[in-house]
């Protein structure tokens, strides 16, 4: 009897949710100049149109083809890897804090070599710095979603990829705020 109970409660409060989404809302002024809100009409009253939920629908990201060129054998390179980051892992607030990515190289990069970061498959920066073994580059304001991110060694004319780093997924996180309806 008590399952049955809280079965028919739950739809009942389910109900009421909805219908309560569904509600008009009217505007107007009290006697002292405030300016109220409610769901029931009152003289004077006008109706709010309240703009519709602001949603974002990321892209669709194949980490498989981030690099549509494949890098040629090049005994040199051993090691191209992320050292701050983490596949799958999540990013929190980046427009308003710059994200540092930090990539290992080894050996050292050559003079005529460079350093480039994909996200989502297209190149965003290039590092020239020889003999680092070390290259940071900074993300800020990457949209919110899942993306891919990968790094590879190129010829300084970027006419050849001598070795690419494996791809990363990433959840970038960001905190909207929801603004008042205006009349």
């Amino acid at each position: 009897m008590l399952k049955h109970f809280r079965k028919i409660v739950g739809i009942v409060f389910l109900c009421v949710i909805n219908f309560s989404v569904l509600a008009t809302i009217y505007q107007w002024k009290d006697a002292n100049g405030n300016v109220v809100f409610s769901d029931r009409p009152h003289s004077n009253a006008t109706t709010v149109d309240l703009n519709s939920l602001q949603t974002y629908q990321s892209p669709t990201v194949d980490p498989t083809k981030s690099i549509e060129n494949k890098p040629v054998n090049d005994a040199y390179y051993q090691q191209l890897i992320f050292s701050s980051l983490k596949d799958k892992q999540t990013i929190r607030n980046n427009n308003a804090v710059p994200l540092t990515v930090d990539v290992q190289i080894n050996p050292a990069l050559r003079k005529t070599d460079q350093v480039s970061l994909l996200l989502d498959g297209k190149v965003l920066q290039h590092k020239k710095d020889p003999n680092a073994t070390s290259i940071s580059f900074i993300l800020l304001d990457v949209p919110r979603g899942e993306h891919s991110l990968q790094a590879r060694i190129e010829t300084i004319d970027g006419n050849k990829i001598l070795l690419a780093s494996e791809s990363l997924t990433l959840y970038f996180l960001q905190t909207t705020v929801n603004t008042a309806a205006t009349s």
